[in-house]
């Protein structure tokens, strides 16, 4: 596993490896231009497989107020992100 800031890193890794990077659809122009690296979309937009999203934590922090504090707040992000793609999945699946 890699962790790294730097963009251009993660992706000159993974042409020189055999790692494996999630990146936003946006940055498919690049990373195809590069030559190197084989893109492909993942599973579960068309409804045919679901991806499970799970935080994962030490258990010396589970019971400390202020990640207690900082996980429920992402819960809460993350639940008012999905409503957003949830709805607009609906809109898209009218307009077809």
């Amino acid at each position: 596993m890699l962790e790294t800031p730097d963009y251009l890193t993660a992706i000159q890794t993974v042409a020189q490896t055999d790692f494996l990077m999630f990146t936003p659809r946006l940055s498919l122009p690049f990373i195809k231009a590069t030559g190197a690296i084989t893109t492909m979309p993942l599973p579960g937009k068309e409804g045919a497989t679901v991806i499970d999203i799970m935080m994962v934590y030490h258990k010396r922090t589970a019971n400390s107020p202020m990640h207690s504090w900082a996980r429920e707040h992402i819960k809460k992000i993350y639940a008012s992100q999905q409503e957003h793609f949830d709805r607009k999945d609906e809109i898209e699946l009218h307009h077809r």
